[in-house]
């Protein structure tokens, strides 16, 4: 892992978090995940394995400090490794292959977002006992939003972020 990639990534979910801290409450106290933005941020611009893991383990933990959701402490680290997994291999397949246009970028950041809500949910709702009468809702009303939102921030960060990245760090 280098220094360099892991601070800058550590710089990213630290303005993810004070973006959760201070972003208010949509629906039933549910908060879009701004700290999952800049996880995605900090995997894309990573592109290393071991710092995914690293980056995935940090916002997991950060968020499940900060959840006010019954279980969701289990869950926003659950939630985090599969989303954060996913984006990581599939960002590495669109890497590879030379394909990392905007609205590439703008799908994947939507998409795991989606995984990442619809997980969380999954296991928060399990994990309490309240079962999964309010999934499809909350699904709808706080999960599908996010998803628009994150995958358009995602989309705009993702030039400026990674030029940051290049060029004043030398990453």
């Amino acid at each position: 892992m280098k220094t360099k990639k892991l601070t800058f990534s550590a710089v990213l979910l630290a303005l993810g978090y004070v973006l959760h801290a201070v972003v208010p409450a949509i629906f039933l106290g549910m908060k879009p995940d701004f700290l999952l933005l800049m996880m995605f941020m900090g995997i894309m611009i990573a592109n290393d394995f071991t710092t995914t893991i690293s980056i995935i383990l940090a916002a997991g933990f950060i968020s499940a400090s900060t959840t006010t959701f019954p279980g969701g402490q289990i869950a926003n680290i659950v939630d985090k490794i599969i989303s954060g997994l996913f984006l990581y291999f599939c960002y590495r397949h669109l890497y590879s292959s030379n394909n990392v246009k905007p609205f590439n970028l703008i799908l994947l950041n939507a998409v795991a977002t989606l995984i990442s809500g619809s997980v969380f949910l999954f296991t928060a709702l399990t994990i309490s006992g309240a079962g999964l009468a309010g999934f499809m809702s909350l699904l709808y009303v706080v999960v599908l939003p996010t998803a628009f939102i994150t995958g358009i921030l995602a989309g705009m960060l993702y030039k400026l972020i990674n030029r940051v990245a290049i060029k004043s760090l030398r990453i």
